[in-house]
């Protein structure tokens, strides 16, 4: 029910308290900045919420929270050109499809929401545990976002969010 973060000898830096089955996922300098940033995921037993925290504080930030989900993927990595310190990429399906974009070259404790995208599948056709590939798709000079899934591509702006194409 919580999170310790302790020094070499033992004695506590840091505590996060009244949190429910709480999971490391990743340690990285996410900012770029030589400190660490913490990825924890916290089971309420009704939705999952996903975190970054501050290494050298504790101090949490929420970045997204999931329900119903069937099948995601996550990413971490140098995404973005020209942007400091590492990105997060998250899309999941529960009944529809759901997709965010983070950067952290301001601090971990001010994450940027670079992209969201909520998408319900064709007919027929529902949104499966999404993948996504960044790459300059339509020859504009631009990187943008594509989202693949279950025979089904849609291409995002990822400076807007926009769709820009949509197959299946």
């Amino acid at each position: 029910d919580r999170l310790i973060c302790q020094d070499l000898r033992g004695s506590v830096v840091w505590e996060w308290g009244d949190i429910l089955n709480p999971k490391v996922r990743h340690v990285a300098d996410f900012a770029g900045k030589g400190g660490r940033g913490l990825l924890v995921d916290v089971d309420t037993g009704v939705a999952v919420k996903h975190y970054i925290v501050n290494g050298a504080t504790g101090r949490a930030a929420l970045l997204y929270s999931r329900e119903d989900v069937f099948g995601g993927s996550r990413r971490i990595g140098h995404i973005l050109p020209g942007v400091n310190g590492l990105q997060l990429c998250v899309g999941w399906n529960g009944n529809d499809g759901h997709g965010y974009l983070w950067s952290f070259e301001n601090g971990v404790e001010n994450p940027v929401r670079r992209f969201s995208v909520e998408e319900e599948g064709a007919p027929f056709f529902h949104v499966y545990a999404p993948l996504h590939i960044f790459a300059d798709m339509d020859g504009d000079g631009r990187t943008e976002m594509v989202m693949i899934s279950h025979e089904q591509m849609w291409l995002y702006d990822l400076e807007t969010s926009e769709k820009k194409a949509y197959m299946s």
